[in-house]
């Protein structure tokens, strides 16, 4: 018999969403347990293998199924890796606009468990993750990595827009809105966000290049926030590069949304590698979660075994 648990991360999202999830799930007779710590997790993981769970649903944000996801691969407690129910319960949800179920996290739980008990089968979408390596250190899995404005924007999103009580979706929508204008209108080597970072990169097997960057990005995803999507990924990276002086900066809102042919090299393009390396000093993130960068330290980006998303 096919068994359902829900994880959810108490410091990612609100409490009140949270206890919702969690009498909706009781209420069923479902599996439920709760984190405060990304080291709790493989704990959780592991007793919730031993008592037969094979679809998982995660109450939380981004960097919650990230750490769930590097658990699965990195320790594999699972015999079958579970399927995932991406409920909207986090902080950073971009994840969730892509394969993610819509409404609210209590909803959504209450919409999967209704066709469970009904026999209907849910919808599967397949993402690959991001595998990411550090000069050949731990693999850590996400689907958005970015660098050079990306996590600079982050921050001014949090930290600006978020703690004054904005939603998440649309703080992002507004930052990177006003972003997209300051880009056009140029002049923005001293911008506090789009300040241009000297990154060096290789894709596939191909030489290594610098180029100063305002955006560097990858993904598996095949839309982002507000659905744009510059780069799909068509199986492999969808790599996407607005490199300083811009080119052609009249084609970035037909960019943003996947139009015209991809052509690595100046200005804005996009390209689907199998493969991205990466060396720069500027910070990173991987699904929002920030790191600093090393000019010293090779990253290495592929893509990982398939995902299976529920979505009801």
């Amino acid at each position: 018999m096919s068994t359902l648990a829900v994880l959810a991360n108490a410091n990612s999202g609100r409490p009140d969403a949270h206890a919702r999830v969690r009498a909706v799930a009781e209420g069923a007779g479902a599996l439920w347990a709760e984190t405060h710590a990304a080291g709790e997790v493989p704990a959780v993981l592991c007793a919730f293998a031993q008592q037969g769970v094979d679809t998982l649903a995660i109450d939380g944000g981004d960097g919650t199924l990230d750490a769930v996801l590097t658990c699965l691969r990195t320790e594999a407690p699972f015999a079958n890796e579970p399927d995932i129910v991406l409920l909207r319960g986090g902080t950073t949800n971009m994840i969730h606009a892509d394969v993610g179920l819509a409404g609210p996290a209590h909803r959504a739980l209450r919409r999967v468990l209704a066709a469970r008990s009904a026999g209907r089968t849910l919808r599967v979408n397949v993402r690959s993750p991001i595998a990411l390596q550090r000069d050949g250190g731990p693999t850590q899995y996400g689907f958005f990595f970015g660098a050079a404005a990306i996590p600079r924007a982050i921050r001014q999103s949090t930290g600006e827009l978020h703690s004054r009580g904005l939603p998440g979706p649309l703080s992002d929508g507004i930052t990177l809105s006003v972003s997209l204008l300051r880009l056009l209108a140029g002049r923005i080597d001293d911008d506090p966000v789009l300040r241009p970072d000297v990154v060096s990169y290789a894709l596939d097997d191909g030489p290594w290049q610098m180029d100063r960057v305002v955006v560097i990005y990858a993904t598996t995803l095949a839309r982002l926030l507000m659905g744009v999507r510059p780069a799909p990924p068509d199986g492999g990276l969808g790599v996407a590069v607005v490199s300083w002086p811009l080119t052609g900066r009249l084609r970035l809102p037909a960019f943003l949304y996947g139009h015209g042919r991809d052509r690595p090299g100046r200005g804005v393009w996009r390209a689907r590698p199998r493969r991205l390396r990466l060396c720069t000093s500027t910070d990173c993130t991987l699904d929002g979660e920030l790191y600093p960068g090393d000019p010293t330290t090779c990253l290495t980006l592929t893509p990982g075994a398939p995902v299976r998303f529920r979505v009801a």
